[in-house]
């Protein structure tokens, strides 16, 4: 419950932004995270809440997607096979007013998916109760892409049947894909 208000409580700071100033531009996402680590500091820096995400803008004409990461797992990108790319300057959002974010461009061109995830991933007990860890997650990726069986539905499932009752956090995945 107290995870979906603060949810809602960022929609309507971003809703708040959106109406005042454009987003359209990466120095524009830079101030708006600033902005966002702000009033969440203000708001639940005393309680000791923080805030893990990654925030992104799309430059479709110049093939470009720009991210702050604000202490989440790094994103994984497939061009030829699987790999992590690490963000710098990734402080979880609420902790200290004055961070220092940094907007990390990547170019769209070469890859062919970018798939964004929650720790709960790499936080997954496997049945040897180990941690999956992000290598795991990796090896899932990678095999379900060499069986043909590729897709985000496809993961999910194959994560619920292997893992089922042994997740510790929430497990969420977000995925962009390029256009064929």
């Amino acid at each position: 419950m107290g995870a979906a208000l603060v949810g809602f409580h960022l929609n309507f700071l971003t809703q708040q932004w959106i109406a005042t100033r454009p987003l359209a531009e990466q120095n524009h996402l830079l101030e708006y995270v600033k902005w966002i680590n702000a009033e969440m500091e203000q708001e639940y820096g005393q309680m000791g809440i923080f805030l893990s995400g990654i925030f992104g803008l799309c430059d479709e004409e110049k093939e470009q997607l720009h991210l702050i990461s604000t202490g989440s797992p790094p994103p994984v990108v497939q061009t030829d096979s699987f790999h992590t790319i690490e963000i710098k300057n990734s402080l979880a959002l609420g902790v200290i007013s004055p961070a220092n974010f940094s907007v990390n461009t990547l170019t769209t061109k070469t890859w062919k998916r970018i798939i964004f995830f929650t720790d709960g991933i790499y936080e997954i007990q496997t049945p040897s109760k180990e941690m999956l860890s992000i290598p795991g997650f990796l090896k899932i990726l990678d095999k379900l892409e060499k069986d043909g069986l590729f897709s985000l539905v496809n993961l999910y499932n194959r994560i619920a049947k292997e893992y089922s009752y042994r997740f510790e956090d929430d497990v969420t995945i977000f995925m962009l894909e390029k256009k064929q």
